[in-house]
């Protein structure tokens, strides 16, 4: 996070930059400024008319919702990113970077959304250790199975459908 806000306070130096999936999302709770939203090809278009031929803004042009705009429309961006003489930050919630996108960018800034927490325990050690746990509902219940045992949550779907399901589930524990 301290290089995120590296990039945000010397952002005339690593310009034209990317931020990609879990950088984007940082990002957004960082960045002072306002952000230009794209939800379609036609606003991305308007967007770029709009700004293609300004020569000098207070603060850089931040483009977001890229990700929902479609890929082979991303081009539209080419022409502004090449020939502005002003900063530009594209955000991307996920990696939808066109190739030759990328190659006009000059920094991108990527990493995951979010860290994989998971013990992998063995059905047998997460038995032991959560035979008396309760969840609340059924997100929770595989939240914590997704956390702990992929495995157990696997083996719980499977003998879902076998008519002594406790039975198994005592002999496996």
């Amino acid at each position: 996070m301290v290089e995120l806000k590296t990039y945000i306070d010397d952002i005339e130096r690593y310009e034209p930059i990317a931020f990609v999936s879990g950088a984007s999302i940082d990002f957004k709770k960082f960045y002072p400024h306002p952000t230009k939203r794209v939800i379609n090809t036609q606003e991305l278009r308007e967007l770029v008319s709009y700004f293609l031929g300004v020569r000098n803004l207070e603060v850089p042009l931040a483009i977001e919702g890229l990700s929902f705009v479609r890929r082979e429309s991303l081009s539209i961006l080419l022409k502004l990113v090449e020939e502005s003489s002003f900063p530009i930050i594209l955000i991307f919630r996920y990696d939808k970077l066109t190739d030759a996108l990328n190659s006009r960018i000059k920094t991108l800034v990527k990493y995951p959304a979010y860290e994989t927490r998971s013990k992998l325990m063995e059905p047998i050690e997460y038995y032991k250790q959560f035979t008396d746990f309760q969840y609340n509902n059924h997100f929770e219940k595989i939240n914590h199975l997704s956390e702990n045992s992929p495995k157990v949550y696997a083996i719980q779907q499977k003998f879902n459908k076998i008519r002594n399901r406790d039975k198994a589930m005592r002999i496996l524990s």
